[in-house]
């Protein structure tokens, strides 16, 4: 074989590899297209489904988060405390409709669903409040509420022992009396409400 057809034959070579690299260029980009035109046509319709899911799940939800209220003007402090001598009657929100033992358990439970505002201050300014411990003022109790039901362990006895006999105070275990890692853990709405109640101690 003289060296003219080896030169033939390796040019030959090169040329088929590379007509066989470009034709699976081209095919690793068709499929890149058609791949991706289906994920963003899979994308598009999980939208749609979610979009309509989420209004199917909106006038679902709307009712309960809008009843999740507490009547103040019945004093929620007060009121558990009558509730456990007996002598409560049924308890009513605005809407007529009964107030879950829970509720009445919290000094303040629309702090858990929205941010509190001036208004709401000046309701719980308003309540009797019996069996706060020691000289503790309503706005610093809210303030402590949020924390206890974020987990944080009380080092003060008389709070300590106040949040203890609510039922639904469950402390953390880790990093429990570290006021700073409570709070970074807390979701928006309970920072929002201690930043604001703060300024009004």
């Amino acid at each position: 074989m003289n060296k003219k057809t080896t030169v033939t034959l390796a040019l030959f070579a090169m040329g088929v590899v590379v007509f066989i690299m470009l034709v699976l260029n081209i095919y690793v980009i068709v499929q890149g297209r058609v791949s991706l035109h289906q994920t963003a046509e899979t994308a598009e319709q999980t939208t749609e489904d979610t979009e309509q899911a989420s209004e199917g799940e909106s006038e679902s939800l709307a009712v309960p988060f809008t009843d999740f209220r507490v009547d103040r003007s019945s004093n929620v402090i007060g009121d558990a405390a009558e509730a456990k001598s007996g002598k409560k009657e049924e308890d009513k929100d605005e809407d007529g409709e009964e107030e879950s033992e829970v509720d009445k358990e919290y000094l303040c439970a629309d702090a858990i669903v929205r941010v509190l505002n001036d208004d709401d201050v000046e309701e719980l300014k308003k309540g009797t409040y019996d069996d706060l411990p020691g000289d503790r003022g309503i706005i610093q109790m809210v303030i402590n509420e949020i924390y206890a039901r974020n987990g944080y362990q009380f080092e003060n006895p008389d709070i300590s022992a106040y949040f203890s006999a609510k039922g639904w105070y469950k402390p953390k275990e880790e990093n429990a009396s570290d006021m700073d890692a409570i709070y970074k853990q807390m979701p928006e709405i309970d920072k929002a409400n201690i930043d604001f109640l703060k300024e009004l101690k």
